[in-house]
């Protein structure tokens, strides 16, 4: 799967790395870390929100999570896995295909799929950059750049989109627009440039430990 961007036309002329900065300080840090947990139950702490997976209890097609000091959410898809307490304990693995960002979080009880109402920005063909093994731990990139999201901090995630823009002789530095115009003049790749509409349901957290 070809590395596209689809943003809404209000971030085309700012950085996706700014973009990724805003998004990251307006999510904050949701406490989804060692140590951050009271008792080790992550409901007992009311700034730990461990999110949901779409698919069973630990593993899923997707994984959502939505902030708890504001309406910013994101959803993660791909082949993705959780350990809990098996070792190595606490570890996101598996592959990202794609990441959305935006506001409001819900789901769809019917088809167990996750949605963001006021989606800004999606990255999709991930999967070639984003992957570890459960056995990788807490220094696989999969583990990293999602409790980096969860921390309010997306630098492991920007790192790997710069990895994967120098293909295309841009960065985060650049625009959404200088982005998505290097992407579609790049041979066999095309970037889709729309402004994505979601779904509105009732949201559904599950709580997966920390």
């Amino acid at each position: 799967m070809s590395f596209s961007v689809n943003y809404d036309a209000i971030f085309a002329d700012t950085s996706v790395a700014q973009y990724l900065a805003d998004w990251s300080a307006y999510f904050g840090d949701i406490n989804h870390r060692p140590g951050h947990v009271i008792e080790g139950d992550v409901m007992d702490n009311p700034n730990a929100n461990s999110g949901g997976f779409n698919g069973k209890f630990l593993s899923g097609t997707e994984y959502a999570v939505g902030s708890t000091h504001t309406p910013a959410a994101v959803i993660a898809e791909g082949d993705l896995a959780y350990t809990l307490f098996s070792t190595p304990a606490h570890t996101f693995y598996g592959t990202i295909n794609s990441l959305h960002f935006g506001n409001s979080l819900s789901k769809d009880f019917v088809s167990g799929n996750y949605s963001i109402e006021d989606t800004h920005v999606s990255f999709e063909g991930l999967g070639d950059y984003l992957h570890s093994a459960k056995t990788d731990g807490h220094v696989g990139i999969v583990h990293q750049a999602m409790y980096g999201l969860m921390s309010g901090d997306a630098t492991v995630l920007t790192d790997a989109l710069d990895h994967i823009l120098a293909d295309y002789g841009v960065s985060t530095a650049n625009t959404f627009d200088e982005v998505a115009a290097a992407i579609s003049n790049a041979p066999q790749h095309a970037v889709a440039d729309a402004t994505p509409v979601g779904v509105t349901d009732v949201v559904d957290d599950y709580a997966i430990a920390a």
